[in-house]
């Protein structure tokens, strides 16, 4: 088999965010209309996957994700994608013949939301929630669904959602904090 991974490797930065945003929307089209409409907002997905990884992503603004979603980031996380073997098949449907911009405009996709929206959609693959909204506090339940779940799986969205936010640093990358001190 040929090194799938190369694929990934091969993209540049646009077209790892078409293809992560067409990835979406074909992992959304498996989810009822109220499992699709319970995120409702940027912030409820960030709360979401900070309620999910036990501990907050710290992010101050939206652009400062933007500023970290760099092309190694959004390879991150299509080979974490790929590594779910439940996804591979779609994905590597997109790699063999990446969207153009023609399919979708390049410049209507903000990155942010498109990482946020296929993290969310990936998670709702794999763990049943439910959002509980009282006297303006977001609370949220989850229950893994164990026939498409394993532990590793959850572990490794938990791992992606650490390193994508930048609150894990990736291999060979230096600490940043250390370089302006």
């Amino acid at each position: 088999m040929m090194n799938d991974y190369s694929l990934i490797q091969q993209q540049d930065t646009e077209t790892c965010i078409l293809t992560i945003s067409h990835l979406t929307d074909r992992l959304r089209q498996g989810l009822s209309e109220q499992e699709k409409g319970c995120i409702t907002s940027q912030e409820e997905a960030i709360n979401l996957l900070n309620a999910l990884a036990g501990a907050p992503i710290t992010i101050v603004d939206h652009e400062i994700l933007e500023d970290i979603l760099d092309e190694k980031r959004l390879k991150l996380l299509l080979t974490a994608l790929w590594e779910d073997e439940a996804i591979r098949p779609e994905l590597k449907i997109l790699l063999d013949r990446p969207p153009y911009y023609a399919q979708r405009s390049f410049e209507e996709l903000k990155t942010v939301a498109v990482v946020l929206g296929c993290l969310v959609a990936w998670l709702q693959t794999k763990v049943h929630f439910h959002i509980k909204r009282e006297n303006g506090k977001t609370e949220f339940e989850f229950q893994i669904l164990k026939h498409k779940t394993s532990d590793s799986i959850l572990q490794k969205i938990i791992t992606v959602i650490q390193e994508v936010a930048g609150r894990k640093k990736l291999p060979n990358e230096k600490d940043q904090s250390t370089e302006h001190d």
